[in-house]
C-alpha cells in the first residue's frame, strides 16, 4: 500500500495519510477569529498542506479565500509586474479579474504597492460582504526579487492597524507562509508584520498524531510506525518517505525499517540525491552565512552543549535549515537520520579549506612543541631515575605520560582519516608528520620499558 502515503507536495485535506497536528487547530482557530497569522519554518514540514486544509474549511464556512503563490509570479520582474501578478492571482481566486484590472488602469498615478492595497480595500472587499482571507505562500521568494519589498510588508501591517477606523478591513485576514526568518524578509523593523500576527509552529508528528499512518500497513502497522518515528522523530517528509519505502517492501519488523532507512538516507550520495537532505546541506553550507560559525554551533548542538538564545541569528538559521530544533530551551539535532547523515566527519569535511588549515596549524603549534620537549625530557628522566629504586614511581609516571602522547598522535591520525582523501601537499605533510611523531613516541615508550625491565605488553597504571 505504498500509494497510501504521500511524500513531497501538498496533501489533500481528505488524504487518508494526512496527519492532524496541533498546528492545524491553531491556524484554523486564528483565521476564523480574523487574526493575522504567519507560518515560517523549514521546508517539507507540511506548511502548504496545513494551508490547503485551513483554506478548505474556511470555504465551507463561506469565507472567500485567495492563495497567492509568489513563485508563480517569477523573479526577473519589475515592481509594477510583481504587484500586477499579485492582483491577477487575487482576481482569479475571487472572480473579480475585470474589476481589479479596471481599477489598475484607472489609477496610473499610484505606485505599484499603493495600487495593490488600494484595489484590495476599494474593490475586493466591497464587492462582497463575506470575509476574505489571503494566504501569501512561499513568502521567502521576495528575497530573490531585484527590488526591496518592505512596502509590501508595510501594507500588510497597515491593513491590520487601520481596522479601528476602517470597519471593512475587519473582514480581511492575511496569513504569510514560507521558509525564512522575519529579519531576512523585512529590512526595516518598523514595518514588520511579524510582531502583530500570531505565529503558528508546525511541530513534528507525535506517536499519537501519527496513528492514522498505521492504516497504510495493515496488520503490524503500529509497530512499523513506532520504529519509523524512532528514526524520523516525526519529521513530516521523512516519515512519509520512509513509510512509502517500508510499505513497498511489505515487511514491518525493526530490521526491515532499519534497512529501508539505510537504503534511502545512508548511502554515499544521499546528501546530494535525497531532496530533503540536499536542502538541509545547502541551507547550512550555501546560505551566505558564516559557514564555520554555523558548523561549530551545530557541533555544540550535537554534543548537547548549547542553550537556545532567543534572537540569535545563527541559531535561527540552523533551525530554519531543519537540522536542529528547540527542545526545552536547548538546540538539539532534529532526528536520528540527521544525526547519522550530518555527523562529526561531515562537519570536519564541510569546514571551509582555509579555516580548516588554520585550525590544523593552531593544533600543531600547540601540540608539537609540547610533544617534542616532553619526550626529550621524559627520556632523560627515565635514564636518570631507573638507576634509583626510590625513583621508580617517577619513571613509571614518565612512561605513562609517553603513552598519553602516543594516544594524542593516534587521535590526530584518526581525525585525518575521517576526512575525505586529499592529495594536497599540506594534508600529505600533516599525515607524515603525525606518523613520524607517533613512531617516535612508540620508540621512547619501548626504550623506557626496557630500562625499567617492563614487558612491552604490560598495561601500566600510575601508582
Amino acid at each position: 500500500m505504498s500509494n497510501f502515503f504521500v511524500a513531497g507536495g501538498n496533501l489533500a485535506p481528505d488524504a487518508p495519510c494526512y496527519v492532524l497536528r496541533q498546528a492545524d487547530d491553531a491556524l484554523l482557530a486564528a483565521l476564523q477569529a480574523r487574526e493575522f497569522s504567519y507560518v515560517l519554518d523549514t521546508r517539507q514540514v507540511g506548511k502548504s498542506s496545513l494551508m490547503v486544509r485551513a483554506a478548505t474549511q474556511l470555504r465551507r464556512d463561506s469565507v472567500r479565500v485567495a492563495i497567492l503563490d509568489l513563485t508563480g509570479i517569477g523573479q526577473n520582474v519589475s515592481p509594477e509586474q510583481w504587484y500586477s501578478g499579485l492582483l491577477a492571482q487575487l482576481g482569479a481566486a475571487i472572480g473579480q479579474e475585470d474589476a481589479l484590472e479596471n481599477f489598475t488602469d484607472s489609477h496610473p498615478q499610484l505606485g505599484p504597492a499603493q495600487r495593490f492595497f488600494a484595489a484590495l480595500q476599494e474593490v475586493a472587499l466591497p464587492q462582497d460582504t463575506s470575509p476574505l482571507t489571503l494566504f501569501v505562500d512561499e513568502i521567502d521568494a521576495v528575497r530573490s526579487l531585484p527590488f526591496p519589498t518592505d512596502e509590501f510588508f508595510a501594507g500588510v501591517r497597515a491593513c491590520y492597524n487601520r481596522r479601528s477606523d476602517n470597519p471593512g478591513l475587519k473582514r480581511l485576514t492575511i496569513c504569510l507562509l514560507g521558509s525564512a526568518t522575519p529579519d531576512s524578509l523585512v529590512r526595516d523593523a518598523r514595518v514588520t508584520p511579524f510582531n502583530i500576527g500570531q505565529r503558528i509552529v508546525p511541530t513534528d508528528f507525535t506517536l499519537l498524531e501519527a496513528r492514522p499512518l498505521a492504516e497504510g500497513f495493515g496488520d503490524g502497522g503500529m509497530h512499523a510506525i513506532e520504529r519509523i518515528l524512532y528514526w524520523t522523530d516525526g519529521h513530516p517528509y521523512l516519515t512519509q518517505r520512509l513509510c512509502q519505502a517500508v510499505a513497498k517492501v511489505g515487511h514491518f519488523d525493526n530490521g526491515s525499517v532499519d534497512r529501508a532507512v539505510a537504503r534511502l538516507f545512508f548511502h554515499e550520495s544521499a546528501r546530494e540525491e535525497e531532496t530533503n537532505l540536499s536542502f538541509v546541506q545547502r541551507r547550512v553550507l550555501e546560505g551566505g552565512e558564516d559557514v564555520t560559525a554555523l558548523l561549530e554551533l551545530y557541533r555544540r548542538a550535537r554534543r548537547r552543549e548549547i542553550k537556545e538564545e532567543p534572537g540569535s541569528p545563527l541559531g535561527a538559521i540552523l533551525k530554519l535549515s531543519g537540522i536542529v530544533r528547540s527542545v526545552r530551551g536547548q538546540l538539539r539535532v532534529r532526528n536520528r537520520i540527521y544525526a547519522r547523515v550530518f555527523d562529526e566527519a561531515w562537519i570536519n569535511r564541510s569546514i571551509p579549506d582555509g579555516e580548516r588549515r588554520r585550525q590544523r596549524a593552531a593544533f600543531l603549534r600547540g601540540l608539537l612543541p609540547t610533544a617534542t620537549v616532553g619526550l626529550v625530557g621524559l627520556a632523560a628522566t627515565g635514564l636518570l631515575t631507573f638507576r634509583s629504586v626510590s625513583a621508580e614511581k617517577e619513571a613509571t609516571r614518565s612512561l605513562n605520560e609517553v603513552r598519553q602522547r602516543e594516544l594524542q598522535w593516534k587521535q590526530a591520525l584518526e581525525a585525518l582519516a575521517n576526512e575525505r582523501a586529499s592529495h594536497s601537499s599540506a594534508d600529505a605533510a600533516l599525515r607524515q608528520l603525525a606518523e613520524d611523531r607517533l613512531k617516535f613516541a612508540q620508540e621512547e615508550n619501548l626504550e623506557l620499558r626496557k630500562r625499567l625491565g617492563i614487558a612491552p605488553e604490560t598495561d601500566l597504571r600510575l601508582r
